[in-house]
């Protein structure tokens, strides 16, 4: 297919690359993420309000990660994207004037439909270029470099938000996060859609929906790499909530927990980084196994009671998922064909957006009765098993 490229389309598609680096650097570039919470305080609201506006992001995110993968896969990846980027934009300037509750509930709706949109689409559209190009043999090496970039934003735009917030005001950080949404738009405009599109956008709704669920109920392999892949990144999630409170019982400052945290993130973007080189010296089989390993007994090790090892086993976790979502969207792409490649990798996020909310209920309630570090204990046994019993029924 790349041989029947004409110059001006393999240089829009080329561009594609680093744009898509520069997007998922833009994603979650969030001047506003480390004050955000003080700010709503700020405007006299209580936690249980600012939770509320909290809760529904996470409700429209569950709610619409299936529906925007299908609207990706039917009506093309950019267009998704393009949704993405305006809900972006609208969520910060309403989040600015949160004053008014209406316009700070209008924002919790405007960042799961950022989101949900999101998931997915941009993955796929990086795979469908590099495989017009013929390059789909870069695609770990490309997703890992650019996830590596998504972190490094976190990170970075936390350290800077906070420093303009003391310069200047809450609110001036606030309008400066609109920066990365308005170049995203600009990015996300310029990009290439893959000519595959024109032929996908004329299947109906109903028919792609039947043709999921054929794809699902034939290939149990994929089936059970979502459920492995969802079951590992929600958990990891889980674990970085409980952070803080490790941090906290092992008397750690406040200065003190915000460098950590931004260590530990440095040790997942170099995981991220360098997953294309993970990925030709191990293959992602080994990848994903040692992945599973390792986690479990971060986990348990956390049990210990002592703040070094905590520190070096948080670290083995942060570079287990710096890995973890190159490589699972590497292997779902793979797995999937174009035509239904958006609609999995949300599906890979709904299913963890279930498992999410499993461990959070079940989890903390359980922590709250055995404390955190029985919690670690018994997460990175049970953990340990029901890998042992997925990875049992993938077919390598």
């Amino acid at each position: 297919m790349a041989s029947r490229l004409n110059m001006d389309t393999r240089r829009r598609l080329e561009s594609n690359i680093w744009k898509y680096s520069l997007m998922k650097f833009l994603a979650l570039f969030l001047l506003c993420g480390s004050i955000a919470t003080l700010y709503l305080l700020d405007f006299g609201y209580i936690m249980f309000q600012i939770a509320v506006y909290g809760s529904i992001g996470s409700a429209l995110i569950f709610i619409l990660e299936l529906p925007s993968g299908l609207f990706a896969d039917l009506y093309g990846r950019k267009n998704s994207l393009l949704i993405y980027g305006w809900a972006y934009l609208l969520w910060i300037v309403c989040l600015y004037f949160g004053g008014n509750y209406f316009l700070l509930l209008l924002s919790g709706i405007f960042s799961g439909i950022r989101l949900a949109f999101r998931s997915g689409a941009d993955s796929a559209l990086l795979y469908d270029s590099l495989k017009a190009l013929g390059r789909e043999d870069e695609h770990p090496k490309i997703s890992g470099s650019s996830n590596s970039w998504f972190l490094f934003g976190i990170g970075v735009s936390s350290m800077l938000g906070g420093f303009l917030a003391d310069q200047y005001s809450m609110g001036f950080t606030i309008l400066a996060s609109l920066i990365a949404p308005l170049i995203s738009l600009i990015v996300i405009y310029s990009m290439e859609e893959p000519a595959h599109y024109r032929s996908v956008k004329k299947k109906s709704l109903k028919d792609h929906i039947q043709e999921i669920y054929r794809l699902i109920h034939t290939n149990k392999k994929l089936v059970w790499l979502t459920i492995f892949f969802a079951l590992m990144q929600s958990s990891i999630l889980f674990t970085w909530l409980y952070t803080q409170v490790f941090l906290g019982l092992y008397k750690v400052s406040f200065s003190m927990i915000g460098t950590y945290f931004f260590v530990f993130l440095l040790f997942a973007m170099l995981s991220s980084h360098f997953y294309g080189t993970l990925h030709k010296l191990l293959n992602d089989v080994t990848l994903f196994r040692l992945s599973a390993i390792i986690f479990c007994m971060a986990l348990f090790l956390m049990s210990v009671p002592s703040l070094a090892l905590f520190v070096l086993m948080t670290i083995c976790i942060e570079l287990v998922y710096g890995s973890s979502k190159p490589l699972s969207n590497h292997i779902i792409n793979c797995e999937v064909g174009s035509e239904y490649r958006a609609t999995m990798l949300s599906a890979l996020g709904f299913v963890g957006s279930i498992f999410t909310m499993i461990l959070s209920l079940i989890g903390t309630y359980i922590g709250d009765i055995i404390g955190a570090f029985g919690l670690m204990a018994g997460m990175g046994v049970l953990l340990a098993i029901c890998f042992f019993v997925v990875l049992s029924k993938v077919e390598l």
